[in-house]
């Protein structure tokens, strides 16, 4: 299966992600001082929405031009963090399915429940880009069997 549509069979199309998280995955910037925090929304949002790791981290290099090399440890730690302590690292994500926000210790109730979502990628301001970056993206095969 295409890297692209296994993604979408996860966490939904990706028109119906929110702005925001389409603004940081698409033009990802590893010099911008919030590095580590857009890495961690991202990481929260494909968690939160049962994307498997090893596919989270290929879709993620193939949209941020990233090596995977660089990308697994850090995926790899966020998502054992909220499995063994999901309290104390509870993080925001936007559950496609669901159409709200939720945390990654399972629970809705908090400050950012409470904040509208845009959604789409019309209003992040490089729609176009998007599209190709997803076009070169559809390119590669998603490798089921990857471990990272």
């Amino acid at each position: 299966m295409h890297l692209v549509g296994a993604m979408q069979a996860y966490a939904g199309p990706i028109e119906a992600w929110p702005t925001s998280l389409l603004q940081v995955l698409f033009a990802y910037d590893l010099k911008h001082r919030d590095y580590l925090l857009h890495l961690q929304q991202i990481i929260s949002f494909f968690y939160g929405n049962d994307v498997p790791l090893n596919l989270a981290c290929q879709f993620f290099s193939a949209c941020a031009f990233l090596p995977i090399s660089w990308i697994a440890p850090r995926f790899k730690y966020h998502y054992e963090l909220f499995q063994s302590l999901p309290s104390q690292s509870r993080c925001p994500y936007y559950d496609v399915s669901e159409g709200r926000v939720r945390y990654t210790d399972g629970t809705t109730e908090g400050v950012h429940a409470r904040l509208p979502v845009t959604i789409g990628f019309e209003s992040t301001g490089f729609p176009t880009m998007i599209n190709c970056i997803l076009m070169h993206a559809q390119q590669y095969e998603y490798d089921e069997s990857a471990v990272y």
